[in-house]
């Protein structure tokens, strides 16, 4: 009976925990950026300006202060014949804050400050199987998770012409990864099985991001950003218990202070403003590998806008959140999944204010390695939608 508990933990507990860490674009920041695809980096003359490139902020048209939240936000991954043959299906949904800032023009120089959400899942679950291998009767889980990515900081810039600028972002970071799981077993002779598990782990440190901008003609701006989070303090623990109907039971504790790795992230954008009611922008993201079993990631984002008017805006985008994780090389359980998003937004716009409603989508097919130390694979499937609403104000 032991072994085959432990088969079920192997299964689940891995990927329910830890699940988006081979995703880079998680939850969109920035109502207009978000609409765009995140394709922001030439651009970048608002408040968002401040998580997306901070040089675009010398270029701001007056001190603005924005924010915008999501209204909805619902992830769905579905793995085939992942208990036995039967589907193992994931949903997390919540209403989340995702970014606030405000920036202050002195010159030549502009500053900003900002709070922003680039990654958050929520996910609650209570899910019952009924024969999913010959001598197992009842699998019941039931889990509650979160994982939630804070930065909030502080940004400068600088113009040094008409054409170029230099900024700076100095954000804090936050990570809070919380897990709760129970599971009970009742076999087909009639004995049953309680286990419970639970980890926590924090993350602390900063992430300082350098950015420029470089319009080398009137309807051409392109820019550059290189950045990198310095974890600072960690803290991981993981608890679990066993109980079986014979009374058999145990306790475990593993705890650690190891740094996560972190990648190096260059971004590279363009944009193009072939009228004042025309915006094409282009940016590609590129991540390096910092453990042995992960690979480089590039993702691209392309956006455009059209001004019906001077109060009607509306923007369409597509981008891609590819995985880094090579499974060949991952150790079972792990999972990978190339996902491509599309958005869509639009604005309306007053004499000194906005309002923003964004929607984006995403999803893809992958592979997943389910049981510990096997390498059979699953397929996965992989869908999320969110709402995003924003409003600003330039004074």
């Amino acid at each position: 009976m032991r072994r085959l508990l432990l088969f079920f933990l192997a299964c689940f507990i891995p990927l329910a925990a830890f699940c988006d860490e081979g995703h880079y674009v998680n939850l969109p920041v920035g109502s207009r950026a978000a609409s765009l695809g995140g394709a922001y980096l030439a651009i970048s003359d608002d408040a968002a300006g401040c998580y997306y490139n901070p040089a675009g902020l010398a270029y701001a048209s007056s001190d603005s202060i924005s924010g915008s939240g999501n209204a909805f936000l619902q992830t769905r991954t579905l793995y085939t014949k992942a208990i036995g043959t039967q589907d193992w299906s994931r949903e997390s949904g919540d209403l989340l804050p995702s970014f606030f800032g405000m920036t202050k023009k002195m010159g030549d120089w502009s500053y900003g400050i900002s709070y922003a959400v680039p990654n958050a899942s929520i996910e609650h679950q209570d899910q019952l199987f009924y024969d999913p291998i010959a001598s197992v009767r009842l699998f019941n889980i039931s889990l509650h998770s979160e994982d939630i990515t804070s930065l909030g900081g502080v940004s400068l810039a600088y113009a040094f012409s008409d054409s170029f600028s230099l900024g700076v972002t100095y954000y804090l970071y936050q990570r809070k990864l919380l897990l709760q799981q129970q599971q009970y077993l009742t076999l087909s002779n009639g004995d049953t099985e309680l286990s419970y598990s639970s980890i926590r782990r924090y993350d602390y440190g900063y992430l300082p991001k350098l950015g420029l901008q470089w319009s080398p003609w009137e309807s051409f701006v392109t820019a550059l950003t290189v950045s990198q989070v310095q974890i600072t303090s960690s803290n991981f623990v993981a608890d679990s218990s066993f109980l079986d109907q014979q009374g058999t039971s145990s306790n475990q504790r593993f705890s650690s202070v190891k740094l996560p790795k972190t990648p190096t992230q260059v971004a590279l954008g363009v944009a193009y403003f072939p009228s004042a009611y025309w915006l094409f922008a282009l940016d590609l993201n590129q991540y390096s590998a910092v453990e042995n079993n992960q690979q480089i990631v590039t993702n691209l984002s392309l956006g455009a806008e059209w001004f019906l008017n001077k109060e009607n805006a509306i923007r369409f985008g597509y981008f891609t959140n590819n995985d880094n994780r090579d499974l060949s090389r991952s150790p079972s359980p792990s999972e990978s999944i190339d996902l491509i998003g599309y958005s869509f937004g639009y604005s309306s716009y007053a004499q000194n204010s906005s309002i923003n409603i964004a929607l984006t989508s995403q999803s893809g097919t992958g592979l997943a390695k389910l049981y510990s130390g096997l390498d059979t694979t699953r397929q996965m499937q992989q869908t999320s939608l969110s709402i995003l609403l924003g409003a600003s104000y330039q004074y």
